[in-house]
């Protein structure tokens, strides 16, 4: 099937495991919970394409156009998107663990949900692309360009590798961070500050009688 010309083809919850696709022409095709598991898709054209829950579990799409394809929900753990053209891609609630995309070109694409744990996004670009609710824990994003990314309730952790000079925020904790607070000795007593974290909303509620005990306690010192 290498090279071959299936524009449009319906492909839906086919098997396809281990088939050679290079180069194919798969635009706005179907392959909506295709079993392509191992499939090699190097340089494929798929713009367009569905592929909603495929499961591309190590297969290769290194190179592959696939602008505005819907990827969404689909298992794409470890594979090789490694230069992929991916604008506009839908792929929430995609599974990218340990998936290859350097130098992928990534703009406004979407990963709603999606999983990006120990991904490789090394020199990717990420213009106005959405990361809403991702997980990004141990992903790496040396080099990536990141203008307009949203990060919105995404989590990472102390392994997660940003581009040089980016910080994701006080509006990004990592999951590291939040422990960190929680078990800092003394990190809730009265009249210590806040922890950057915490605010004193969130502090437990044992805090405040206590200021007020001691309040209560100066007030008689300076009567006696």
């Amino acid at each position: 099937f290498e090279a071959a010309t299936m524009t449009g083809a319906t492909l839906a919850r086919a098997r396809l495991g281990g088939v050679d696709l290079t180069g194919a022409d798969l635009q706005r095709a179907d392959l909506s919970g295709a079993r392509a598991e191992g499939c090699v898709l190097a340089g494929a054209q798929l713009g367009g394409a569905s592929a909603r829950g495929a499961r591309l579990s190590n297969a290769s799409l290194s190179r592959a156009l696939a602008q505005s394809a819907d990827l969404s929900g689909a298992d794409l753990t470890g594979a090789d998107l490694s230069g992929a053209d991916l604008t506009g891609a839908d792929l929430s609630r995609a599974n990218l663990s340990g998936a290859k995309l350097k130098g992928a070109i990534l703009r406004n694409a979407k990963f709603r949900g999606a999983t990006l744990e120990r991904a490789d996004l090394a020199g990717a670009d990420l213009s106005g692309a959405v990361l809403v609710k991702a997980k990004l824990e141990e992903a790496n994003f040396t080099g990536a360009e990141f203008e307009r990314v949203d990060l919105t309730d995404a989590t990472h952790n102390m392994m997660t590798t940003w581009p040089a000079g980016f910080s994701p925020g006080t509006g990004l904790p990592s999951y590291d961070q939040i422990s960190e607070a929680y078990d800092e000795p003394h990190a809730f007593e009265a009249g210590a500050a806040p922890h950057p974290l915490v605010s004193e909303d969130e502090a437990p509620e044992h805090t405040q009688p206590l200021a007020e005990d001691r309040a209560r306690e100066d007030v008689q010192e300076d009567t006696t």
